[in-house]
């Protein structure tokens, strides 16, 4: 790439047209130097056998190539990337008739029409040529001591399918593997609370690959079966409460000021420990329901009414616990009273010392007002639920593979947004049809 530019010579300023200025270096000899601009680089994933040239890329290097081939082939992606220049180089140009040795990395001159040109040594941005015949791999430039490729050739790498079987043949040899069957996000991001139109956070997602029996597949990158999440397709980055469905969370909002805000912050935050909001908060023939959460996993439900001298029947929802309460406890507030107690047994959920008759100790004030709050304050929706595809590439056949998660969607920006951890479980892994 021709560069105009001005140079001193014997005092006059000259302009000329180079592609690269030679210059005299420390300790002998000359060196060459290129302009800096144009030295851009990509990295590739190549998904079969061929020969990839930089410039089909719109590239001056390839730095890096990811050698993952599949059974149906496909064509190489690329994604831009950069080196910096920062070894440090000895030129000797001469200055009023003497040599003057400088230690620079780049060098830059005044460019004709105003301006100036950046110029690098032509040994730093050095490119070469490879050919390998292993797959999965990543190769870089870097490694070989250059700057990028100007062609990479892989050959050699054969794959065939047999049912759920392939067959790999590559420099290494010949292996055989069974595909994935399915995925399945074993939790959800550490965030799941999101206002209407905000960017999904994926942080602490965990999801893992399945054989058709449900154990746990695994390869060689991919150990205990763990997808990293780059690897993973997320179809959907957006919270986007037009697209939620099931069954809205409440909050229940108090008359006036109020001894509060402990039970707000109850009912808020009682979605813990895997638990569903509809699991949390459930109305039953005249009772209300509320899951409490104390330390050590241990939780239990607060059931509360208007009516004094009543015992409720209640099934929190799951079928495996019906429960009898004593609602005999009283607490009055604005003059409102209200009625409220525990189960007779308790319940205690993912306690990791096993059990379930574990009961939540203290709380009464707690309880108290969450029970008041539940009987007299008024229902607001406030969030619904969106599900979450999460795709995967399996390997060799690229099949997507999928599951799902759950966020909760405000509707109004600004209220509520309560963020928490975990706790979040998916639909199960998505099965498919050979």
């Amino acid at each position: 790439m021709s560069k105009t530019i001005i140079i001193q010579k014997n005092g006059v300023a000259q302009t000329m047209t180079v592609d690269k200025l030679r210059l005299p270096k420390a300790g002998g000899g000359t060196e060459d130097y290129l302009p800096a601009d144009g030295k851009n680089l990509v990295k590739l994933e190549v998904k079969q056998n061929g020969t990839y040239k930089a410039s089909d890329f719109g590239a001056y290097g390839i730095a890096e190539v990811k050698v993952k081939c599949t059974l149906n082939g496909g064509s190489a992606t690329s994604k831009a990337t950069t080196k910096a220049i920062t070894a440090l180089h000895h030129p000797t140009p001469a200055e009023g008739g003497l040599a003057r040795t400088m230690s620079a990395h780049h060098l830059e001159t005044p460019k004709s029409g105003g301006g100036t040109v950046q110029w690098v040594p032509e040994a730093e941005v050095a490119l070469g040529t490879k050919s390998v015949n292993i797959d999965n791999r990543t190769y870089k430039a870097s490694d070989d001591g250059k700057y990028g490729y100007s062609e990479f050739t892989v050959s050699g790498i054969s794959i065939t399918k047999d049912g759920n079987t392939v067959t790999h043949t590559d420099g290494t040899g010949t292996k055989t593997y069974i595909l994935p069957h399915h995925i399945r996000v074993e939790h959800g991001p550490l965030k799941f609370t999101y206002n209407d139109g905000e960017t999904i956070d994926f942080f602490d997602m965990l999801v893992k690959a399945y054989n058709e029996d449900n154990t746990v597949w695994t390869d060689e990158t991919h150990p205990n079966g763990v997808i990293p999440l780059e690897e993973l397709i997320l179809p959907v980055t957006v919270a986007d409460y037009s697209q939620t469905s099931g069954v809205t969370i409440k909050e229940w909002a108090e008359f006036g000021t109020g001894p509060w805000p402990q039970p707000i912050n109850a009912v808020r935050g009682s979605m813990v420990f895997g638990h569903h909001p509809w699991d949390s908060v459930i109305e039953y023939d005249g009772y209300i329901a509320l899951l409490l959460t104390g330390g050590d996993y241990i939780e239990e439900y607060l059931c509360c009414t208007d009516q004094p001298g009543t015992t409720a029947y209640f099934n929190p929802g799951t079928g495996q616990y019906p429960t009898t309460f004593n609602v005999d406890s009283e607490y009055t507030y604005d003059g409102k009273t209200v009625y409220y107690g525990i189960p007779l047994s308790g319940l205690t959920a993912n306690n990791p010392s096993g059990g379930y008759n574990q009961r939540v100790n203290g709380f009464d004030l707690v309880k108290a007002k969450a029970a008041w709050v539940l009987v007299y304050g008024t229902p607001i929706s406030i969030a619904d639920m969106q599900t979450i595809p999460v795709q995967w590439a399996r390997p060799w056949d690229a099949e997507i593979l999928e599951d799902s998660f759950e966020i909760f969607v405000y509707q109004n920006p600004g209220y509520g947004g309560a963020e928490g951890g975990g706790g979040q479980t998916s639909g199960g892994g998505a099965g498919r049809d050979n």
